[in-house]
């Protein structure tokens, strides 16, 4: 009987691999090391990066505090003549700017970010037949959001006449609508 050789097996291979390239020359530079402005360079601009970054986020977080702050609500409000009727068509503005008018049942219905705690002043106005009616309430927000999710504030607005309205100012009214036409 001859001598068994035993072959070596793959961790053996291994090994010899690892300590053959453990025993490669280092190079005695880097490309780094000869250009020090290139790193200077690129910590200058993983600086910008990082504070670009960090203003992004800030500003975000800045953004989200104040839509907590500030949440849509919604209104529904239906305007009242003083006949006791529905008003279609009257103008609903609030701070200056108009918001829109009341549809055919007299009710104008909207979401509108405003701030907990304060309130929202609308006005209504129409004319018709000659005469002004018009009214002009502050709607109260809540201080604290509902547990239940949205925020709904609804109410009724009576409006009251004004008075009568010049017939030149009507007209000039009626000559604005058909020049937007």
């Amino acid at each position: 009987m001859g001598a068994l050789r035993i072959k070596r097996t793959y961790d053996d291979q291994l090994q010899q691999v690892i300590i053959d390239r453990s025993a490669a020359p280092v190079p005695k530079y880097s490309p780094f090391l000869r250009r020090p402005s290139l790193v200077a360079a690129i910590l200058v601009v993983a600086g910008l990066a990082l504070a670009v970054t960090s203003a992004v986020f800030w500003r975000l977080s800045l953004a989200e505090s104040v839509v907590a702050e500030e949440p849509f609500v919604y209104f529904e409000i239906k305007a009242i003549g003083p006949d006791g009727r529905a008003v279609a068509g009257a103008i609903v503005t609030s701070a200056g700017s108009e918001m829109g008018t009341t549809d055919s049942f007299g009710e104008w219905r909207r979401f509108v970010r405003v701030k907990l705690g304060a309130s929202l002043p609308v006005q209504l106005s129409k004319v018709q037949a000659g005469e002004t009616i018009a009214a002009m309430r502050h709607l109260a927000i809540p201080k604290v959001m509902p547990d239940a999710g949205a925020l709904s504030i609804k109410g009724r607005i009576e409006m009251l006449r004004v008075g009568p309205v010049a017939i030149s100012a009507v007209q000039n009214v009626d000559r604005a609508a058909a020049i937007k036409r």
